[in-house]
This record gives C-alpha cells, structure tokens and sequence, in this order.
C-alpha cells in the first residue's frame, strides 16, 4: 500500500478520461499533457473519469506505480465525499 512520507502534491488533470487507461497510459498523460515526472515520489495524479462518477488516482511506491480506484474495495476514498467537490473543478 502506497503511504507517501512527508509532504505530497497532488495534481489534478482537469479533463475527464477513459477510465480503461491503466499505470502506464495514465504515466503518459502525466508526463506529456500535464508536463510532470509521473517518477516524482512525493506526487499523486487524480484523475476523473468521464461521467464523473470514478477517479483514479496515480503515484510512484518504491519500485513501481500504486493505482487505487474508487471501484477498489481496500480503497479508503469515498466516493461522495470526493467526487462532489471536484467536479466544479474539472468542468470549469
């Protein structure tokens, strides 16, 4: 389980996505459309889905990337809580 130490940025990519991307396709829009180290170890990448009712979220653990989902049960987002006020955010 991914447990970032010390201070974390969190990076929002405004626009809504295919929520099929895995690891590797969301690492690519970090690096060419937000214009970020998808490597940085203290940065997570949210990203939404597009009927906003999902996000995933993105960032490096040691030795590879962690991806935890809303649609993942050991997930402790939820999903009310958080969607609701992003959602003003990515539309606008």
């Amino acid at each position: 389980m991914m447990r970032p130490a010390g201070e974390v940025k969190v990076y929002l990519h405004r626009e809504p996505i295919d929520m099929r991307k895995g690891r590797n396709g969301l690492a690519a829009l970090v690096r060419e459309g937000m214009q970020q180290d998808p490597f940085a170890p203290e940065a997570l990448y949210v990203f939404v889905g597009r009927r906003y009712d999902a996000l995933k979220i993105l960032g490096w653990d040691r030795n590879g990337f962690c991806k935890p989902s809303t649609q993942d049960p050991r997930c402790s987002l939820r999903t009310e809580t958080t969607l609701l006020p992003m959602a003003s955010l990515v539309r606008s």
